[in-house]
């Protein structure tokens, strides 16, 4: 019996009967089964490259070829691999299932990052009225959409790869980055460098350790003139930061833990520079240490370290700057009085240091002397810190707070401290942290305020703490702002700038120590960006100064000139200062000036001290 072909049909128990004349016998039955057979697959297929995000399924399988019709998939098609090049199982399945088995291989396919940012803008010096462009370029699946920041805010309508200026002032002066996202990821490029019209660093308030650089450790009650060629700048709760035109990092004042970053821990009362301290790019400032990145990405540290604040891996206090394990591709920082937060290109939020209020956002209230990730903490685009408190936005505008809310400060409505991060609004522009208040400004130029206000601080009228956010008086059409220790401080889209708050050190700038209740106007000065810290007395801004001459109120209309700020040469004493008649020079008030060749002074001086 031949059978040719066989199929499951054919399958049985045979016998052969044989006979002749003489009879007939029956053989033995004999069972014949009819199985499956796998089929040869000769070359198994190619996979395309797919982005970080998407699934296996989205990988297309091409070439490939069996001893029989059929097709190729993957085992797991919804799996999403990492970024690399792994082999992945797949199967072949032929189109007659039922004479054949399905056959199992492996494929290699390759995995690429979602998005990455190629091309990142050089910094920029540039004088008032000039044209340029800040230019970035990425790769990844499509389509792209790019929004341009400025100072952490994201700018109107600056949704381009390219971001334009013409007829620049000295307003635009800061740091600049682009977020680029896709239906996949994101990434937050590092900050570029933009100084327009030779912008100055000008401070005022607490100076007990000589945290203005001005080379003295008076209180400055009105702005002064600092240091030139600056784009950003930070405060601590005895020293400063401040980065130049050309991403040099300077720093003052207090410096008993090596906040300063020079290698002593000698107090310095002018600015001095920090070891590796070039082509910086960002900066923070705790209550006693201090934080910078570089255009190299790597996140540095320096000072106090009781709590891990540094993320060394030690509690050790650093005098000279140390890298940051894991702070890689950094593009933001942040610090608190003792703990420390920062961005990864990738939108990840890490954090560092105390974490006795969940400050860290970790779920714990556990200390950390290595950066932890920060729970939710993805699509994050900025981030700040008050005393003990943390807050961080997302790229859809939403902000999440986390830590000390003992005065309300998270603004979730309660007092109740949180060591994971809740979500208190949506549709958030940017955002400060004072000492134990915070401050929100809503995408219509709103500003609110939430927390601690027993120095006025939140700008509503009163002395009371708010655990949910409350409009600040005035606070509309808001282009800037910033909140230190028990201050806050606005600058509206007209340029005038407004305090509120705690003044027993000047940190108000109005000439006056008086407290307010609601924003009142400071001594006019040029403002391009504006800082404080949430454990600071003073305030340090970028800009010009509109007076050469520091001068303090009598309260008669007129002023007496206590100091001079300006460049040298021949200067002539205005008749006027903001609308008050200048009636005395006080003593001293040159000492220390230089390049002074003349001074005219105006018939309305009938006072000059010695």
């Amino acid at each position: 019996l031949v059978i040719a072909s066989a199929t499951f049909a054919d399958a049985g128990v045979y016998d052969v009967v044989v006979s002749n004349v003489l009879g007939a016998v029956v053989s033995a039955a004999a069972t014949l089964e009819v199985r499956q057979i796998i089929p040869t697959v000769s070359a198994w297929p190619s996979a395309s490259a797919i982005y970080r995000g998407e699934s296996l399924e989205q990988a297309i399988l091409s070439g490939g070829s069996a001893s029989v019709a059929g097709s190729f998939a993957f085992l797991s098609p919804t799996d999403t691999p990492p970024v690399g090049t792994a082999s992945h199982a797949v199967r072949f399945t032929p189109e007659d299932t039922t004479h054949y088995l399905a056959a199992d291989g492996m494929v290699a396919v390759v995995v690429v990052s979602a998005l990455e940012i190629e091309e990142v803008p050089e910094p920029v010096e540039a004088s008032a009225g000039a044209s340029f462009t800040l230019d970035a370029s990425a790769t990844g699946a499509e389509p792209r959409h790019f929004q341009w920041y400025r100072n952490g805010e994201p700018i109107s309508g600056a949704t381009n790869a390219t971001l334009a200026f013409s007829d620049a002032t000295l307003a635009d002066t800061g740091l600049y980055q682009v977020l680029v996202t896709n239906a996949l990821s994101l990434r937050l490029s590092a900050p570029t460098r933009v100084a327009v019209d030779s912008p100055k660093l000008i401070g005022w308030g607490g100076n007990d350790d000589g945290q203005l650089g001005d080379g003295s450790t008076d209180d400055r009650t009105a702005p002064v003139f600092i240091a030139p060629d600056a784009v950003t700048a930070v405060a601590g709760a005895a020293h400063s930061l401040f980065v130049t035109a050309d991403g040099s990092l300077r720093t003052m004042g207090a410096n008993a833990s090596g906040q300063l970053g020079d290698g002593t821990t000698a107090p310095r009362s002018t600015p001095v520079a920090v070891l590796g301290g070039t082509n910086v790019v960002a900066v923070a400032a705790g209550a006693a240490h201090s934080l910078f990145v570089a255009e190299d990405g790597i996140l540095r540290a320096m000072g106090a370290n009781a709590g891990g604040q540094l993320g060394d891996g030690t509690t050790t206090p650093r005098s000279t700057p140390v890298a940051v394990p894991g702070g890689t591709n950094v593009v933001a920082v942040a610090a608190g009085a003792a703990h420390s937060l920062f961005v990864t290109a990738d939108g990840a939020l890490w954090a560092m240091g105390d974490n006795a209020s969940g400050q860290l956002g970790d779920g714990t209230t556990t200390p950390r002397s290595t950066p932890v990730a920060v729970l939710g903490g993805s699509n994050v685009v900025a981030v700040a810190a008050g005393a003990a408190h943390s807050l961080f936005l997302t790229s859809n505008g939403a902000i999440w707070d986390m830590g000390g809310n003992d005065q309300g400060q998270l603004g979730d409505g309660s007092t109740t401290p949180r060591p994971t991060p809740v979500c208190i609004a949506q549709g958030i522009r940017s955002f400060a942290a004072g000492g134990t208040h915070s401050l929100l400004l809503d995408a219509d130029g709103t500003l609110r305020a939430t927390g601690a206000n027993a120095d006025g601080q939140l700008g509503d009228g009163t002395a009371t703490p708010r655990p949910a956010p409350v409009t600040v008086v005035g606070g509309t059409n808001v282009a800037a702002f910033a909140a230190g220790a028990a201050h806050s401080l606005l600058l509206d889209f007209d340029g005038t700038l407004l305090a509120t708050g705690a003044n027993d050190q000047g940190q108000l700038g109005d000439g006056s120590t008086t407290p307010r209740l609601t924003p009142e106007p400071a001594e006019p000065v040029l403002i391009a960006g504006l800082a404080s810290g949430p454990a600071a007395s003073h305030v340090l801004a970028i800009g010009a100064l509109v007076y050469d001459f520091v001068y303090v109120p009598l309260g008669d209309g007129t002023v007496v000139i206590t100091g001079y700020v300006g460049e040298g040469g021949d200067i002539a004493i205005p008749e006027q200062l903001n609308g008050m008649a200048v009636a005395a020079i006080a003593d001293e008030a040159f000492l220390g000036a230089s390049g002074l060749v003349s001074v005219h002074i105006p018939a309305t001086v009938t006072n000059i001290g010695a």
